[in-house]
């Protein structure tokens, strides 16, 4: 196989042409680095390559490919390769609908539920869902969402019980969702299918809730960032700055202003 520039490739020996490199150590290759290479076999071709602090050359012969992760995207139906991976319901070989691709995990969904996966323990089926010529109907679970217009950070309250599954909602109510109601928490993430994910203060953990529970109260509150570090930002509000997890009032802020202040003179 003849390699072309930009290629990511994987080094097949240890110590291979005379370079200190280990076998399955990952490079990408710069040039065709050879006088003649129509003249050679591709085994013997020789080329520049990079790995992670270094250039060598070395013959095709100590070259492969690298293995490239399938891609996927929005509507592909995927296989699932391990049993209950996450603690979530699902079988090995169960067919299931990519409905969300995150940073890190990927989120699908079955005729009743949403699961959250990452790409380790999926496979395609080269499937995707048949693209729908025109939307009649929407849930009311969608519907709400829809009017609602919720964004992180947000404040809302829980109003009242809703069943398991319900007018569109793809979740499940649990017992530990009971205390919420009546309480105001702040919305997590971007609300969808499996509902409105709310954290509230005395209740532990994260749930989803669903749009026909949710009333909205307050957008959230305005901040400007700042970077103070290489590891944080300060965000600051009208009535506190938060760096990290530490939340400085601004009561406390001007009393830190006025011993600067001293210090400096």
């Amino acid at each position: 196989m003849r390699f072309q520039p930009d290629q990511k490739v994987v080094i097949t020996k240890t110590n291979a042409h005379g370079a200190a490199v280990r076998k399955g150590t990952k490079a990408i290759i710069l040039s065709l680095f050879s006088y003649k290479p129509d003249e050679m076999i591709d085994e013997d071709i020789l080329y520049e390559i990079k790995t992670r602090s270094k250039t060598w050359y070395m013959p095709g012969r100590y070259l492969k490919l690298q293995e490239q992760k399938p891609t996927y995207a929005v509507g592909d139906i995927v296989e699932i390769t391990a049993y209950k991976p996450y603690g979530a319901l699902l079988e090995i070989g169960q067919e299931v609908e990519i409905t969300s691709i995150e940073p890190v995990v990927i989120r699908v969904k079955t005729p009743t539920r949403i699961w959250y996966v990452n790409e380790s323990v999926i496979k395609p089926t080269g499937k995707k869902v048949p693209t729908k010529i025109e939307k009649t109907m929407t849930t009311i679970h969608a519907q709400i969402l829809s009017e609602l217009k919720l964004k992180v950070g947000d404040v809302v309250e829980i109003t009242h019980k809703v069943p398991s599954n319900n007018l569109g909602w793809y979740n499940t109510w649990t017992s530990e969702m009971d205390a919420a109601v009546g309480k105001q928490g702040i919305v997590r993430a971007e609300a969808g299918e499996a509902g409105v994910r709310v954290s509230i203060k005395g209740i532990a953990g994260l749930s989803y809730y669903p749009a026909q529970s949710i009333k909205f109260i307050s957008r959230a509150p305005k901040f400007k960032e700042m970077k103070i570090s290489k590891d944080y930002n300060a965000k600051v509000y009208p009535d506190r700055i938060e760096v990290g997890c530490q939340t400085i009032t601004m009561e406390n802020f001007k009393k830190l202003q006025k011993l600067v202040a001293e210090v400096s003179k």
